[in-house]
């Protein structure tokens, strides 16, 4: 009975309990921690991926897309470049002659303005205006009582008149700065 008492009672079988207990928590433990790391990963994971996703037309446009690259031999390419060169010299010729034209008129151009500077530098005269007298102009003539103008008329008229005037003042004003200078 004493195998049997050893047995039952067992101060052996509350050990393998403790043992047992501690030996399966530890593991859960780290289990949590590795599954509360793996929920924060993915909730990051999605903030991130949040954005794209919203577009979903788009990106699956993007990946359906397929990129095709086509390899040639280095001789065919060279081929190529020079069938083209040939084909790009044909047009270049008669627009570089073309250019070369135009430079050459602009040039001559230049060299007529020059040559007009430089008779206007050289020479002594001074241009005089014309003075027009203010008796000869037709619009004095004008009397503005006549019965057969209309106020349309009557109004142009006193218009150019006030234009004329204008013009004579800016006349002397110029005429006095050029004989000052």
């Amino acid at each position: 009975m004493s195998s049997r008492h050893s047995y039952l009672a067992g101060p052996r079988a509350s050990r393998m309990r403790e043992s047992i207990v501690v030996d399966v928590v530890s593991p859960l433990d780290a289990c949590v921690s590795a599954a509360e790391a793996c929920v924060e990963t993915l909730t990051s994971a999605t903030v991130k991926l949040g954005p794209g996703v919203q577009d979903m037309g788009r990106l699956k446009k993007v990946l359906r897309a397929q990129h095709h690259y086509l390899v040639l031999p280095a001789n065919e390419v060279q081929q190529r470049r020079i069938e083209y060169a040939a084909t790009i010299e044909k047009q270049l010729e008669p627009l570089l002659a073309r250019s070369s034209q135009l430079l050459e008129a602009e040039a001559a151009h230049i060299r007529r303005l020059e040559g007009r500077l430089a008779e206007i530098q050289g020479s002594s005269r001074t241009v005089e205006p014309k003075s027009v007298p203010r008796g000869e102009c037709a619009l004095d003539s004008i009397d503005m009582r006549d019965k057969s103008l209309s106020i349309a008329q009557r109004r142009k008229i006193g218009t150019l008149k006030n234009r004329r005037q204008k013009l004579l003042e800016e006349q002397k004003r110029l005429m006095g700065e050029m004989n000052g200078a």
